[in-house]
């Protein structure tokens, strides 16, 4: 029979800030104890996470937490739960357990297999760190001293020092090692441990970190440094500190009794966060380990459980809005001559500089302004408002302008609405288009030649979006019917085709805005129905909604980046549609991202950067940041396989290893109710993710689950082989 491959991909994207908002998360999973106390964590090459706890070892992908237990009716588990420190090596994992013993646990990660290595002596011992000196030799420190044991022939090596921790290790031979308040140094040569240096401090050492080129010492009196020229912050000198981890300018600091702290080297900056009931707070003072895995969470393991939070910067920047602006449900954005960024809100428009990352005082005092267009030609400004018409600026300077209005008691106005909701200015035909709340489609040409299309010819009133496509044909999105195309005919007058609900199987009328992608594709979005894309070429129409992952449903902008690749601003965050994809990647408030996008807030800088208005600011998504940043992050795996409902292990007839190792299974004809379970290693977020699989030989499409990451298969051999 011929071998058929399960293959399945995920979709995820995840950006926060560090800084004193920072929320932690609490492991909670019914196969621990959410109050555990952890001594030491570490991250395996395949992006799972390990705790040494003093109720045995876990391993974690974010999905599935397995334990490893002292089963005393069973040698081929760990001897001891008690686990002080661990040490992971060409994934062979040792183990220094608090437990009084002469046995050392030994695990091969990938197949699960324990050892217990039984050194050829009767020294009773209780371990608190190891380390892997060579291939053969690991070094041990504990309550008698320092232990150097051959794994392969379990002869060993003592040097009596109580109490000793081992803290580094220089050149696989030079071992530090910490008793009380001194640091010894000893040299491991020809089986042997011999002393060569000590160093006094003024309390107990607990931990050390190369920070910048220096190496900081963590004691119970406080942060050191043996250089002189590195100026330790005051508040850090006399917390008693348990253990440090340094992240790209970042010292994290875990003390025995207040807590956590953050130094912040560059900004020379302590942060202090203590123990809270508050949700996202750490709710121990005894912080015993720290770690940040390769996706930047920050985990903190405590003496009452199990924490992680995301530090990794927000690969989005954004702009705040100054203090006396008034934002509303629309943000309107264009840049001037200069290439500063001009902001609307209720009551003005504000010009903000790019380049210094600042607003300009200067400022126009426009009440609810809709759209803002520039005519490069003569360097005039278009400005429409929701409630009074049109303002004309005829230079830069912004000093004079001139009003257009519709006026109730005058029937020969010229402009039939003051409900302006966009404008597009055309530079071939030097025509301003003018699309109104309440009354369709005007143009105006020069300052005088106004033409109104009737509501016959546009088939609705409401007015959201114009714009122009490369192949130079203007689009028109519509509140109320869906959208149309204006072309010119031979006469060179313009006609409407027009795309509704009724004409062209829309999947919802109510367009928001309309932009293209390098292809001429058209990209809509609507308020209630999702996004919808129409493919010009062969005259299809494509809807995503929030079943395709999209964060919502009402959607106020969408454009397509230099990759093609969709962003969306919605009333509930951003969504990323990857060129080629059909599910959605999500940035919402779940992910410290901001929500609650405006109407005509979306706009695309000469430079490729995506700028999306919010009520609470405008967000920056520069593309080439945000892959560099994220690729190969999540790693997704079958992690868990079970036949017939019954989980397989390692050992098992089927397998040698855990699944995320193993290239190949077999199963009989009568094999043939299989569930595939999938991991991803994201911790932060593994309920967003969303899968697809499919059998190669078998499935023809992928077979998309949604959130779900299971994929059960009933049956599927005896199809294969009929």
């Amino acid at each position: 029979m011929k071998a058929k491959s399960l293959i399945f991909f995920l979709i995820f994207l995840f950006g926060s800030c560090i800084g004193q908002n920072l929320k932690f998360k609490k492991l909670t999973h019914e196969n621990i104890n959410e109050n555990i106390v952890c001594n030491k964590i570490i991250e395996d090459e395949d992006g799972d996470m390990w705790f040494a706890t003093y109720h045995g070892l876990y391993r974690y992908n974010g999905r599935h937490l397995t334990g490893y237990f002292h089963n005393p009716m069973d040698s081929l588990t760990i001897h001891h739960n008690l686990i002080r420190d661990f040490n992971l090596d060409d994934n062979i994992l040792y183990l220094a357990s608090w437990g009084n013993s002469n046995e050392i646990d030994k695990i091969n990660i990938k197949t699960g297999l324990i050892n217990r290595l039984k050194p050829n002596n009767k020294r009773l011992d209780v371990y608190s760190s190891v380390f892997r000196l060579s291939d053969v030799d690991i070094i041990l420190g504990g309550s008698l001293g320092l232990s150097l044991i051959n794994t392969k022939n379990f002869t060993s090596t003592y040097f009596d020092k109580p109490f000793s921790t081992i803290l580094y290790i220089e050149n696989n031979k030079y071992v530090f090692s910490a008793t009380g308040s001194n640091i010894y140094k000893y040299i491991v040569e020809n089986n042997k441990i011999v002393l060569t240096d000590s160093l006094t401090f003024k309390d107990n050492v607990n931990c050390t970190e190369i920070v910048e080129k220096n190496r900081l010492f963590g004691t119970l009196k406080g942060l050191i440094s043996l250089n002189p020229k590195v100026k330790i912050p005051l508040s850090l000198r006399s917390i008693p500190i348990r253990c440090l981890k340094y992240y790209k300018n970042i010292l994290w600091i875990g003390t025995t009794d207040q807590g956590l702290y953050s130094w912040d080297i560059l900004n020379d900056n302590v942060s202090h966060f203590p123990s809270s009931k508050i949700i996202g707070s750490l709710q121990s003072e005894s912080i015993n380990s720290l770690y940040i895995n390769t996706s930047e969470v920050l985990w903190v393991g405590t003496g009452a459980g199990i924490y992680y939070s995301n530090i990794k910067k927000n690969q989005f920047k954004s702009i705040e809005y100054r203090p006396d602006m008034k934002p509303w449900h629309t943000t309107p954005m264009s840049l001037d001559k200069s290439g500063n960024l001009m902001i609307g809100d209720t009551e003005s428009i504000r010009f903000y500089d790019f380049k210094n990352n600042k607003y300009l005082e200067k400022k126009i005092n426009l009440p609810m302004v809709s759209c803002i267009v520039h005519d490069k030609n003569k360097n005039n400004y278009w400005f429409s408002s929701n409630i009074n018409g049109m303002y004309h600026f005829k230079s830069d300077t912004f000093n004079n302008f001139t009003l257009i209005k519709h006026y109730f008691a005058e029937k020969n106005t010229e402009l039939k609405s003051n409900k302006i909701m966009n404008l597009h200015f055309d530079d071939n035909d030097k025509r301003l288009w003018i699309g109104h709340y309440d009354n369709g489609v005007s143009t105006l040409t020069g300052n005088s030649d106004w033409n109104h299309y009737t509501k016959e010819e546009t088939k609705g009133i409401a007015i959201s979006k114009i714009f122009k496509a490369n192949d130079k044909k203007l689009w028109i999105g519509k509140l109320d019917n869906g959208f149309m195309r204006i072309e010119k005919n031979k006469a060179n007058k313009h006609e409407f085709k027009h795309f509704t609900k009724e004409n062209k199987n829309l999947c919802y009328n109510t367009i928001t805005f309309l932009s293209e992608d390098s292809e001429h594709n058209i990209w809509l979005g609507t308020f209630g129905g999702g996004v919808m894309y129409y493919n010009v070429k062969n005259d299809l129409i494509k809807c995503f909604t929030i079943k395709d992952g999209l964060p919502s449903n009402n959607v106020v902008g969408v454009l397509a980046d230099k990759y093609d690749n969709i962003w969306c601003s919605t009333s509930d965050g951003i969504g990323l549609l990857f060129k080629n994809s059909s599910k959605f990647s999500v940035f919402n408030e779940s992910s410290d991202f901001q929500t609650n996008y405006n109407f005509f807030a979306s706009y695309k800088m000469p430079s490729g950067e995506l700028l999306f208005g919010s009520q609470k600011g405008i967000t920056i998504i520069h593309p080439d940041s945000v892959f560099q940043k994220n690729k190969n992050v999540f790693r997704p795996k079958i992690s868990l396989i079970r036949l017939f409902n019954k989980v397989i292990q390692p050992g098992d007839p089927h397998l040698s290893s855990y699944p995320q190792y193993t290239d190949e299974i077999t199963f009989t004809y009568f094999e043939d109710l299989l569930t595939f379970e999938f991991s991803d290693n994201n911790y932060l977020h593994p309920e967003k993710v969303i899968y697809s699989y499919k059998l190669e030989g078998f499935d023809h499409d992928w077979n998309d689950i949604g959130t779900s990451n299971k994929a059960v298969l009933r049956g599927f051999l005896q199809a294969i082989t009929n």
